[in-house]
């Protein structure tokens, strides 16, 4: 009887790549329990391997440092909200609406869990972010079967520039907004969310306070901005 031996190979590296899925997953959970119980200030390396049931070493052997594994866990929050997408968008065409609806469901998250988004899209940390973030989605792929093209590029996306100017794209395309005056709407709203994040990870505003005043600013900015 023949052996396939490229098939018990690629067999071997699914186990293999299961398994450090597995682990990883772990590691992202313990993190996000001493969190949720302590605070993002209060996870260390040692914290997270005891909880995962693995020794500080065994972590070492899937991040290079605390920040690889921090942004990890932050990821898996971002998840959360890129997982909520299609849903807030089913069956909406227009494309107002459609802008709002991306910017009101990341805006909640995001408050929600002001530190994660902010080591994503603000934080300096020690390596490349969008080679961390390569990483986690070579493990956990984004699901974009029920995302139209320009929400899954969106979402990918480490930019929050470039980020808006792909959400708020086909308001332009389809006479909404100038092109001028959509990048400049884009431009305000991104540095206004960047100020709300800091003041609600520094405690100086509430989430729900943040999420409401944002949410009220940016529908104010496209009535100043729409011209149709």
């Amino acid at each position: 009887m023949d052996i396939d031996i490229n098939g018990e190979e690629l067999k071997m590296n699914d186990k293999k790549y299961i398994q450090k899925k597995r682990i990883i997953k772990y590691f992202i959970d313990a993190v996000k329990q001493i969190q949720e119980e302590e605070g993002l200030q209060a996870v260390t390396i040692r914290k997270v391997a005891d909880i995962a049931g693995y020794n500080s070493a065994t972590l070492y052997n899937y991040f290079e440092n605390l920040d690889h594994l921090l942004l990890f866990a932050s990821m898996d929050y971002f998840q959360e909200y890129v997982d909520q997408l299609p849903k807030c968008l089913r069956n909406v065409k227009d494309p107002i609406q459609r802008y709002i609806l991306v910017a009101e469901c990341f805006y909640r998250n995001s408050f929600l869990h002001p530190q994660n988004f902010y080591s994503i899209f603000f934080a300096k940390v020690s390596n490349s972010i969008d080679k961390y973030m390569g990483d986690y989605y070579e493990l956990f792929p984004i699901d974009t079967s029920e995302m139209d093209d320009d929400i899954a590029t969106m979402v990918s996306e480490t930019d929050l520039f470039s980020r808006g100017s792909i959400s708020i794209k086909k308001c332009i395309d389809e006479g909404y907004f100038t092109k001028e005056d959509g990048i400049e709407m884009n431009d305000i709203m991104t540095y206004v969310y960047e100020s709300f994040l800091y003041r609600v990870i520094h405690d100086e505003l509430d989430p729900g306070e943040a999420n409401d005043k944002i949410n009220k600013y940016l529908s104010n900015i496209i009535k100043k901005y729409r011209i149709k």
